[in-house]
């Protein structure tokens, strides 16, 4: 088993960690296949790792983080190199329980990290990450909600979120753009979670009502009644209806650095994730509270999911009406993780700023 490092946090419990550094990462030359196939692959491999972490720990005590960093250069083309990683965080009243699931965790990408023909090592110098998260600037990255009003006024108005779509690409731009970075991080978290049974049955609620109108529906005093707005946010609602038993997560995405640095990468995430014929509509929030991060690092996942489930800009939300429609800006599925929650590769565009395996090697 691998070594775990702990802390004793705020409420009597444990939090164990587990990190793992990326050493190389495979071009596509030695996969064998072309760049499109080998982003498919990635992503399927990816929404498979998550959904069998989901299958032994939903209970939102262990989470994953895929920490990218930049380390500056000299007299290289770009200014940094970037330094990527997988930590594994669990918080639990016994070292055992801590040390057997985080282990766990480890061996299922362990078993994609072979296949993929990534290298990697056990990461044991935990306090070494704390300065790479130094920053004037973080933001956290949700999905963008909305309130929107139709246009019949008797029928009120509702609460909108976004799905993330589903991109496969490679972090070409990501990866140019760290690499002109000189301290910059971008962390992407997740936690397994499931909807509870009063969010199951107001989001059927609501995705029933949005159905209605959306199909037509008669009124004794409007008579025919139709309400075309209503169509977006009864497919959101359909969706969120339809993943309930699926393998779903709380995700935070933070991005630390100087604010022209942290402006210039949530322009390209932005960018990612508009790239498909339905584009994702992400909101971007500046934290302004004092967290020392070198005293949270071992669990700031979940305190971030904390802030982000608190923050909106839609006053209505603080609403008891809205209570049971926070989370729905920070819970996605598997498959809608997996869009960002991916390891890159080498090829035609993405040839520095990491380390690129074009030699096949034995693990």
């Amino acid at each position: 088993m691998s070594e775990i490092a702990f802390t004793k946090i705020e409420d009597g419990r444990f939090c164990g960690i587990l990190a793992v550094k990326i050493v190389s990462f495979p071009s596509f030359k030695i996969l064998g296949k072309d760049s499109n196939d080998i982003s498919e692959v990635f992503f399927n491999s990816f929404n498979s790792i998550l959904k069998q972490i989901h299958t032994f720990c939903n209970d939102e005590t262990i989470s994953a983080e895929i920490l990218w960093t930049t380390k500056p250069t000299t007299n290289q083309i770009n200014l940094s190199d970037i330094e990527i990683y997988i930590i594994f965080r669990k918080i639990d009243f016994e070292k055992q329980t801590i040390s057997w699931q985080l282990n766990q965790a480890y061996e299922i990408f362990k078993n994609t990290l072979i296949s993929l023909k990534f290298e990697w090592e056990i990461f044991e110098d935990i306090s070494s990450l704390y300065g790479s998260l130094a920053a004037r600037s973080i933001f956290l990255i949700l999905k963008k909600e909305e309130i929107v009003n139709f246009s019949n006024a008797m029928l009120g108005f509702f609460y909108n979120y976004d799905k993330i779509e589903k991109d496969a690409s490679n972090f070409s731009m990501l990866i140019d753009t760290l690499s002109k970075c000189r301290n910059c991080s971008v962390s992407f978290q997740i936690i397994p979670t499931e909807y509870n049974e009063i969010e199951r049955m107001y989001i059927a609620n609501m995705h029933s009502q949005l159905r209605q109108y959306s199909d037509g529906f008669y009124h004794a005093t409007l008579g025919h009644v139709k309400e075309t707005r209503a169509d977006n946010i009864c497919s959101n609602y359909e969706n969120t209806y339809r993943n309930f038993e699926s393998k779903n997560f709380l995700f935070n995405i933070c991005v630390f650095g100087s604010s022209s640095e942290v402006f210039n990468v949530l322009t390209v995430l932005n960018t990612q994730f508009s790239k498909s014929e339905k584009q994702t509509r992400l909101f971007s929030a500046p934290l302004d509270f004092n967290l020392d991060l070198k005293k949270n690092f071992y669990s700031y996942p979940f305190i971030f999911s904390e802030i982000s489930l608190d923050f909106s800009r839609l006053g209505l939300l603080q609403t008891e009406e809205f209570t049971y429609l926070k989370r729905l800006k920070l819970i996605a599925s598997s498959q809608e993780i997996a869009s960002f929650f991916r390891l890159p590769f080498g090829d035609e565009n993405v040839t520095y700023g990491i380390e690129i395996n074009k030699i096949e090697k034995k693990i």
